[in-house]
Protein backbone atom coordinates (compact mmCIF):
# COMPACT_ATOMS: atom_id res chain seq x y z
CA UNK A 1 0.00 0.00 0.00
CA UNK A 2 1.44 3.35 -1.04
CA UNK A 3 1.48 6.36 1.30
CA UNK A 4 -1.09 8.11 -0.88
CA UNK A 5 -3.44 5.11 -0.68
CA UNK A 6 -2.86 4.92 3.06
CA UNK A 7 -3.71 8.61 3.48
CA UNK A 8 -6.95 8.12 1.53
CA UNK A 9 -7.83 5.09 3.66
CA UNK A 10 -7.16 7.00 6.90
CA UNK A 11 -9.27 9.93 5.69
CA UNK A 12 -12.14 7.60 4.80
CA UNK A 13 -11.98 5.86 8.19
CA UNK A 14 -11.91 9.20 10.05
CA UNK A 15 -14.93 10.56 8.15
CA UNK A 16 -16.87 7.30 8.57
CA UNK A 17 -16.10 7.25 12.30
CA UNK A 18 -17.33 10.82 12.72
CA UNK A 19 -20.55 10.08 10.85
CA UNK A 20 -21.23 6.92 12.87
CA UNK A 21 -20.60 8.79 16.12
CA UNK A 22 -22.91 11.58 14.95
CA UNK A 23 -25.68 9.11 14.13
CA UNK A 24 -25.26 7.36 17.51
CA UNK A 25 -25.40 10.70 19.32
CA UNK A 26 -28.63 11.64 17.54
CA UNK A 27 -30.28 8.30 18.37
CA UNK A 28 -29.22 8.71 21.98
CA UNK A 29 -30.54 12.26 22.03
CA UNK A 30 -33.98 11.26 20.74
CA UNK A 31 -34.27 8.22 23.05
CA UNK A 32 -33.15 10.25 26.06
CA UNK A 33 -35.78 12.86 25.28
CA UNK A 34 -33.24 15.65 25.51
CA UNK A 35 -33.86 16.89 21.99
CA UNK A 36 -36.70 16.66 19.50
CA UNK A 37 -36.48 14.53 16.31
CA UNK A 38 -36.64 17.71 14.18
CA UNK A 39 -33.63 19.19 15.96
CA UNK A 40 -31.85 15.85 15.68
CA UNK A 41 -32.37 15.80 11.91
CA UNK A 42 -31.08 19.37 11.69
CA UNK A 43 -27.97 18.35 13.61
CA UNK A 44 -27.43 15.28 11.41
CA UNK A 45 -27.76 17.36 8.23
CA UNK A 46 -25.37 20.02 9.50
CA UNK A 47 -22.98 17.35 10.73
CA UNK A 48 -22.98 15.50 7.38
CA UNK A 49 -22.39 18.69 5.41
CA UNK A 50 -19.57 20.08 7.54
CA UNK A 51 -17.58 17.18 9.03
CA UNK A 52 -16.31 15.38 5.85
CA UNK A 53 -14.92 18.51 4.10
CA UNK A 54 -13.63 19.82 7.44
CA UNK A 55 -11.82 16.56 8.11
CA UNK A 56 -10.23 16.59 4.64
CA UNK A 57 -9.14 20.23 5.07
CA UNK A 58 -7.66 19.51 8.48
CA UNK A 59 -5.75 16.44 7.25
CA UNK A 60 -4.36 18.55 4.41
CA UNK A 61 -3.30 21.20 6.93
CA UNK A 62 -1.59 18.51 9.04
CA UNK A 63 0.22 17.19 5.97
CA UNK A 64 1.72 20.58 5.14
CA UNK A 65 2.63 21.14 8.81
CA UNK A 66 4.59 17.87 8.82
CA UNK A 67 6.30 18.84 5.56
CA UNK A 68 7.35 22.19 7.04
CA UNK A 69 8.85 20.50 10.10
CA UNK A 70 10.88 18.09 7.95
CA UNK A 71 11.94 20.66 5.33
CA UNK A 72 15.00 21.93 7.32
CA UNK A 73 16.21 18.31 7.78
CA UNK A 74 15.96 17.76 4.03
CA UNK A 75 17.94 20.93 3.27
CA UNK A 76 20.58 20.07 5.87
CA UNK A 77 21.08 16.56 4.41
CA UNK A 78 21.24 18.05 0.91
CA UNK A 79 23.95 20.52 2.01
CA UNK A 80 26.02 17.65 3.47
CA UNK A 81 25.90 15.77 0.17
CA UNK A 82 26.83 18.89 -1.84
CA UNK A 83 29.80 19.61 0.44
CA UNK A 84 30.89 16.00 0.00
CA UNK A 85 31.42 16.85 -3.68
CA UNK A 86 28.24 15.55 -5.26
CA UNK A 87 26.41 17.36 -8.05
CA UNK A 88 22.96 18.65 -7.21
CA UNK A 89 20.95 15.97 -9.11
CA UNK A 90 23.03 13.21 -7.52
CA UNK A 91 22.71 14.76 -4.06
CA UNK A 92 18.92 14.95 -4.48
CA UNK A 93 18.84 11.30 -5.52
CA UNK A 94 20.75 10.28 -2.40
CA UNK A 95 18.66 12.26 0.09
CA UNK A 96 15.42 11.09 -1.55
CA UNK A 97 16.09 7.71 0.08
CA UNK A 98 15.74 9.25 3.55
CA UNK A 99 12.43 9.36 5.39
CA UNK A 100 10.97 12.86 5.64
CA UNK A 101 7.34 11.85 6.12
CA UNK A 102 4.95 13.40 3.57
CA UNK A 103 7.85 15.46 2.16
CA UNK A 104 9.60 12.30 0.88
CA UNK A 105 7.01 11.85 -1.87
CA UNK A 106 7.63 15.39 -3.12
CA UNK A 107 11.41 14.95 -3.10
CA UNK A 108 11.16 11.73 -5.10
CA UNK A 109 8.93 13.53 -7.57
CA UNK A 110 11.58 16.26 -8.00
CA UNK A 111 14.25 13.60 -8.61
CA UNK A 112 12.07 11.86 -11.19
CA UNK A 113 11.36 15.12 -13.02
CA UNK A 114 15.06 15.99 -13.17
CA UNK A 115 15.76 12.50 -14.55
CA UNK A 116 13.19 13.30 -17.26
CA UNK A 117 15.48 16.14 -18.39
CA UNK A 118 13.71 18.95 -16.55
CA UNK A 119 16.07 21.55 -15.16
CA UNK A 120 16.42 22.01 -11.39
CA UNK A 121 14.54 25.31 -11.69
CA UNK A 122 11.63 23.76 -13.59
CA UNK A 123 11.33 20.88 -11.11
CA UNK A 124 11.39 23.29 -8.15
CA UNK A 125 8.77 25.52 -9.77
CA UNK A 126 6.47 22.51 -10.09
CA UNK A 127 7.17 21.72 -6.44
CA UNK A 128 6.29 25.31 -5.62
CA UNK A 129 2.92 24.96 -7.36
CA UNK A 130 2.12 21.86 -5.31
CA UNK A 131 3.07 23.60 -2.04
CA UNK A 132 1.36 26.96 -2.54
CA UNK A 133 -0.62 26.41 0.65
CA UNK A 134 2.58 26.30 2.70
CA UNK A 135 3.92 29.82 3.05
CA UNK A 136 7.19 28.63 4.64
CA UNK A 137 8.06 26.12 1.93
CA UNK A 138 6.95 28.30 -1.00
CA UNK A 139 9.00 31.30 0.18
CA UNK A 140 12.00 29.06 0.84
CA UNK A 141 11.82 27.69 -2.72
CA UNK A 142 11.73 31.21 -4.15
CA UNK A 143 14.85 32.15 -2.17
CA UNK A 144 16.66 29.01 -3.36
CA UNK A 145 15.74 29.63 -7.01
CA UNK A 146 16.83 33.26 -6.81
CA UNK A 147 20.20 32.22 -5.37
CA UNK A 148 20.60 29.54 -8.04
CA UNK A 149 19.91 32.11 -10.79
CA UNK A 150 22.41 34.59 -9.37
CA UNK A 151 25.15 31.98 -9.32
CA UNK A 152 25.76 32.07 -5.56
CA UNK A 153 27.00 29.15 -3.50
CA UNK A 154 23.94 26.97 -3.37
CA UNK A 155 25.11 25.02 -0.31
CA UNK A 156 25.44 28.19 1.77
CA UNK A 157 22.01 29.40 0.63
CA UNK A 158 20.41 26.05 1.47
CA UNK A 159 22.03 26.07 4.89
CA UNK A 160 20.79 29.61 5.54
CA UNK A 161 17.26 28.74 4.45
CA UNK A 162 17.28 25.62 6.65
CA UNK A 163 18.37 27.67 9.67
CA UNK A 164 15.67 30.28 8.96
CA UNK A 165 12.91 27.67 8.61
CA UNK A 166 14.02 25.92 11.78
CA UNK A 167 14.00 29.22 13.64
CA UNK A 168 10.48 29.96 12.37
CA UNK A 169 9.34 26.56 13.62
CA UNK A 170 10.86 27.23 17.06
CA UNK A 171 9.16 30.63 17.25
CA UNK A 172 5.82 29.03 16.28
CA UNK A 173 6.18 26.48 19.07
CA UNK A 174 6.96 29.23 21.59
CA UNK A 175 3.97 31.18 20.31
CA UNK A 176 1.63 28.19 20.73
CA UNK A 177 2.97 27.54 24.23
CA UNK A 178 2.39 31.14 25.34
CA UNK A 179 -1.13 31.20 23.92
CA UNK A 180 -2.23 27.89 25.41
CA UNK A 181 -3.96 29.80 28.19
CA UNK A 182 -6.07 31.53 25.51
CA UNK A 183 -7.32 28.14 24.29
CA UNK A 184 -8.24 27.19 27.85
CA UNK A 185 -10.10 30.49 28.11
CA UNK A 186 -12.13 29.69 24.97
CA UNK A 187 -13.12 26.32 26.43
CA UNK A 188 -14.01 27.92 29.77
CA UNK A 189 -16.20 30.53 28.06
CA UNK A 190 -18.02 27.88 26.02
CA UNK A 191 -18.76 25.58 28.95
CA UNK A 192 -19.88 28.54 31.07
CA UNK A 193 -22.25 29.51 28.23
CA UNK A 194 -23.44 25.89 28.03
CA UNK A 195 -24.22 25.78 31.76
CA UNK A 196 -26.23 29.01 31.47
CA UNK A 197 -28.22 27.59 28.52
CA UNK A 198 -28.93 24.35 30.41
CA UNK A 199 -30.15 26.29 33.44
CA UNK A 200 -32.39 28.44 31.26
CA UNK A 201 -33.82 25.41 29.47
CA UNK A 202 -34.54 23.32 32.56
CA UNK A 203 -35.44 25.99 35.13
CA UNK A 204 -36.72 29.09 33.35
CA UNK A 205 -38.23 27.54 30.20
CA UNK A 206 -40.94 25.43 31.93
CA UNK A 207 -42.37 28.59 33.53
CA UNK A 208 -42.69 30.46 30.23
CA UNK A 209 -45.86 30.59 28.17
CA UNK A 210 -45.81 29.45 24.57
CA UNK A 211 -44.16 26.53 22.82
CA UNK A 212 -41.17 25.08 24.74
CA UNK A 213 -39.94 23.43 21.54
CA UNK A 214 -39.38 26.86 19.97
CA UNK A 215 -37.05 27.88 22.78
CA UNK A 216 -35.39 24.46 22.77
CA UNK A 217 -34.56 24.91 19.09
CA UNK A 218 -33.13 28.36 19.77
CA UNK A 219 -30.96 27.11 22.64
CA UNK A 220 -29.75 24.15 20.58
CA UNK A 221 -28.73 26.38 17.68
CA UNK A 222 -26.96 28.78 20.03
CA UNK A 223 -24.87 25.93 21.44
CA UNK A 224 -23.86 24.74 17.96
CA UNK A 225 -22.94 28.25 16.82
CA UNK A 226 -20.99 29.04 19.98
CA UNK A 227 -19.13 25.69 19.84
CA UNK A 228 -18.17 26.12 16.19
CA UNK A 229 -16.84 29.66 16.46
CA UNK A 230 -15.14 29.11 19.83
CA UNK A 231 -13.20 26.21 18.28
CA UNK A 232 -12.32 28.17 15.14
CA UNK A 233 -11.08 31.08 17.25
CA UNK A 234 -9.00 28.73 19.43
CA UNK A 235 -7.27 27.34 16.33
CA UNK A 236 -6.66 30.82 14.93
CA UNK A 237 -5.11 31.98 18.21
CA UNK A 238 -2.93 28.90 18.78
CA UNK A 239 -1.82 27.94 15.27
CA UNK A 240 -2.73 31.00 13.19
CA UNK A 241 -5.09 28.89 11.11
CA UNK A 242 -8.87 28.67 11.04
CA UNK A 243 -8.56 25.13 9.66
CA UNK A 244 -6.59 24.11 12.77
CA UNK A 245 -9.60 25.17 14.84
CA UNK A 246 -11.82 22.52 13.27
CA UNK A 247 -10.61 19.88 15.73
CA UNK A 248 -11.58 22.17 18.62
CA UNK A 249 -14.95 22.88 16.99
CA UNK A 250 -15.74 19.19 16.53
CA UNK A 251 -14.82 18.43 20.16
CA UNK A 252 -16.89 21.31 21.53
CA UNK A 253 -19.89 20.39 19.36
CA UNK A 254 -19.67 16.73 20.42
CA UNK A 255 -19.27 17.50 24.12
CA UNK A 256 -21.83 20.33 24.07
CA UNK A 257 -24.44 18.12 22.39
CA UNK A 258 -23.88 15.25 24.84
CA UNK A 259 -23.97 17.48 27.92
CA UNK A 260 -27.12 19.22 26.63
CA UNK A 261 -29.11 16.02 26.08
CA UNK A 262 -27.73 14.27 29.18
CA UNK A 263 -28.69 17.21 31.38
CA UNK A 264 -32.21 17.09 29.92
CA UNK A 265 -32.38 13.37 30.69
CA UNK A 266 -31.31 13.95 34.31
CA UNK A 267 -33.76 16.83 34.77
CA UNK A 268 -36.67 14.88 33.32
Amino acid sequence: MTKETKDISITTVVIATFLILGAMMIVFGVLAGGISPRNSMFFLGLFTLTVPPSAIKYLEYRRFSKMERKFPDFLRDLVEQLRAGMALPQALRVVSKNDYGPLSKEIKKIVSQISWKLTFEEAMLKFLERCRKSRVISQSILVILEAEKSGGKIDEVLEGVAAAVRRIDELEKEHRSRLRIQIITQYFVFYTFLIVIILLKNILLPSLAGSPEKYELLFFHLILIQAFFAGILAGRIAEKSFVAGLKHSCFLIFSGYLIFIFSSYLMA
